[in-house]
């Protein structure tokens, strides 16, 4: 295999607090991709544990197989003027201008830049690029971090890997589709995909006995003596529309299987819509313009996307509130409540949150969820506290004492 050139890629880090001690470290997801098509890679930073130094760029350099253009990158040509903030992913060249805080020590920046990736028609294998070169500069001077590998999977079929950061793109001509998506059997997942699903390839691919639900509203009471907060989600059982599709594109389900899976292959697929739709709760608050759903159903096509602080997720058959470290992997989906940070700040206290599917055999409660056992501290309010001074916290989902 013959590499043709090297180009530079420069960018411009603002407000980095990084480490001295512990070395910075370069990633770059692997990618799928098929002869004659179009995707990127993206690079990912994970910053130093200790030290209050700040970067200010990030320089490497790249050489790429033949057959494969990185068309935003010119032989000689850096990008001097683009801003990245923390987890944003940006395409080379934009800027990118909000960012809520600098990155905590050891924070894995995701997505710190991505490059357009032309594959020309090159045979199916495997292609492994490495960045080189690799620069951070700070006002202490210029530290020189280790290469970071990756691999281009070319093959005849696309795939879509949960554990990616790279988003699907259009696919007009029909073709196989290999979805690269763990599900447990017999527990209730999250899922959402790029493409539409007739009820019969919906058994095909996930099996007998697959139960699909879509999330339809929910409601709440508060207990006239304990003043107890209680919130019930309905799910109904999904049904095929005039057309026979029961899956729909971007749109976010639950789903139960009765196999574990590991992936999901399709033939003769096309993705010609790449949005997610959120699903919204049919109650509301407000009126007229200031109408909105009270309750959310959101999904994701990329790995590593931030669970919100208080919102819910799916894992072990069982919905947890994210302490806003929960990181997901793709195709999957979470939930917001306008109320959910009251049920979360009062969880020991008694507030709860019911789950139900309803369909034409009665209601199911899937699970009540439970706090996100990761050790930390949290005042009152649910913010983290990463030095708790003397007072009460909740660790674990229960209340301690620090003396």
């Amino acid at each position: 295999m013959k590499n043709i050139k090297t180009l530079g890629l420069a960018v411009l880090l603002s407000c980095l607090s990084l480490s001295t001690q512990a070395k910075s470290v370069v990633t770059v997801d692997d990618v799928y991709a098929q002869p004659n098509s179009r995707t990127y890679f993206t690079v990912n930073l994970k910053v130093d544990e200790d030290k209050a130094n700040t970067y200010m760029s990030f320089d490497a350099e790249v050489t790429l197989p033949d057959g494969f253009i990185a068309p935003a990158l010119v032989e000689g040509q850096k990008a001097n003027n683009l801003t990245v903030w923390p987890d944003a992913m940006v395409m080379f060249g934009k800027n990118i201008s909000a960012a809520s805080q600098n990155p905590m020590p050891g924070t894995e920046i995701n997505g710190l830049l991505s490059i357009d990736l032309m594959v020309r028609d090159v045979a199916v294998g495997d292609y492994n690029v490495t960045l080189s070169n690799i620069r951070v500069k700070s006002a202490a001077g210029e530290d020189h971090l280790d290469n970071a590998t990756f691999t281009i999977h070319v093959t005849d079929v696309l795939t879509l890997d949960e554990n990616s950061q790279v988003a699907p793109t259009e696919l007009t001509t029909p073709s196989a589709i290999k979805v690269m998506r763990t599900i447990k059997a017999n527990e209730w997942s999250t899922i959402v995909l790029p493409f539409d699903l007739t009820e019969e390839q919906v058994t095909e691919i996930f099996g007998e006995g697959t139960q699909l639900a879509s999330f339809y509203d929910y409601s709440k009471t508060t207990d006239a003596e304990t003043g107890d907060l209680t919130i019930d989600v309905e799910f109904v059982d999904a049904e095929p529309d005039e057309d026979g599709f029961l899956f729909y594109a971007g749109t976010p389900y639950i789903i139960k299987v009765t196999k574990d899976i590991t992936e999901l292959n399709l033939s003769d697929m096309v993705i010609e819509y790449l949005e997610i739709d959120d699903v919204d709760s049919k109650t509301t608050t407000g009126s007229g313009s200031r109408k909105k759903p009270i309750g959310k159903f959101i999904g994701t096509y990329v790995a590593k996307t931030v669970v919100p602080e208080k919102s819910l997720f799916l894992s072990n058959n069982k919905f947890n509130y994210s302490t806003g470290k929960t990181k997901m992997k793709a195709f999957r989906a979470y939930f917001t409540f306008n109320d959910i940070a009251s049920v979360y700040d009062d969880a020991a206290a008694g507030a709860r949150v019911n789950f139900f599917v309803k369909n034409g055999n009665g209601t199911t409660q899937i699970q009540i969820p439970e706090l996100l056992n990761d050790g930390e501290y949290y005042d009152l309010n649910g913010l983290r506290v990463d030095t708790p001074s003397k007072g009460i916290y909740i660790k674990d989902g229960k209340k301690v004492v620090v003396k």
